[in-house]
């Protein structure tokens, strides 16, 4: 029940206010933000694809694709609910189908991109080779700087356009599947948090909910500071792959468009924002 006019909001009653309160001014907004970067950025890719030797609609093509990618770091904190692994309550593992880094395979995007035949992408598609890294290294590297062989009976730069495409389509599909989840005309899971805890699905109490969400900005702590920051420069940290040399810029987050400070950035303002 609402508090009376006036009165102070405590226990189980303060905490689902929380979660509501962010729900609707913090995530809502990151999602809905994130699906609209998307899709201009499947349509800027789609014109580069149409003439893949233009250098203006591949310039067209890389800034839509650093906006969106500005979108995706912000949401990349907020892994609560439909953005969550599976296995978590109300999970439906949708982040990684935007962005799985650090899994990253430059060689078979490659491959995916040079077959005859393209296969369809789908869940079943390695994470690898799929989402926002996989299309960085499509429009802003060359494979070259990865040791991958390029066919020489191919157009290798129409081929990686229509590639590129094909990714940026599924990934703006998967945003607006994330974006849908939690709006109100739509899975809204806002109402999950709102109801933790008063016969909600998801939440049996509000400090479950209070607790995935404290699980999702752990994200900047292992995955932010830890991995994106402390394995390229050569810090190291627990349980983060080592970098055995002064520092390994390869294990940066974006080496390919050269926007992994931004990345950071954008990680910390979610944080900030929660």
């Amino acid at each position: 029940p609402a508090p009376a006019p006036g009165g102070t909001v405590t226990d189980d009653d303060a905490r689902r206010a929380v979660l509501t309160s962010l729900g609707e001014k913090v995530i809502l907004p990151t999602v809905r933000q994130l699906d609209l970067s998307a899709t201009a950025m499947a349509t800027a890719i789609d014109g580069h694809a149409g003439a893949p030797a233009d250098a203006a609609t591949l310039a067209t093509a890389r800034t839509a694709w650093k906006t969106a990618m500005t979108a995706v770091q912000r949401a990349e904190v907020m892994q609560i609910g439909p953005a969550a692994f599976v296995t978590d309550n109300g999970g439906k593992g949708l982040r990684l189908k935007i962005h799985s880094f650090p899994q990253f395979d430059a060689c078979a995007i490659l491959a995916a991109a040079y077959a005859a035949e393209p296969a369809a992408i789908s869940d079943a598609t390695p994470l690898t080779t799929t989402g926002m890294g996989a299309i960085e290294f499509l429009l802003f590297g060359s494979g070259a700087e990865r040791g991958c062989p390029t066919p020489a009976t191919v157009d290798a730069t129409a081929l990686r356009a229509r590639h590129a495409a094909r990714l940026a389509r599924r990934v703006a599909t998967v945003a607006t599947e994330l974006r849908t989840a939690w709006e109100p005309g739509g899975g809204d899971f806002v109402a999950q948090l709102r109801t933790a805890g008063l016969g909600g699905m998801t939440y049996s109490t509000p400090q479950m909910a209070m607790d995935a969400l404290s699980s999702a900005i752990f994200y900047f702590e292992k995955m932010s500071k830890d991995r994106k920051l402390a394995a390229p420069t050569g810090f190291g940290a627990t349980d983060i792959v080592e970098c055995a040399a002064v520092s390994c810029p390869d294990l940066a987050e974006s080496p390919f468009a050269r926007v992994s400070r931004d990345n950071l950035r954008e990680n910390l303002f979610a944080f900030r924002d929660i």
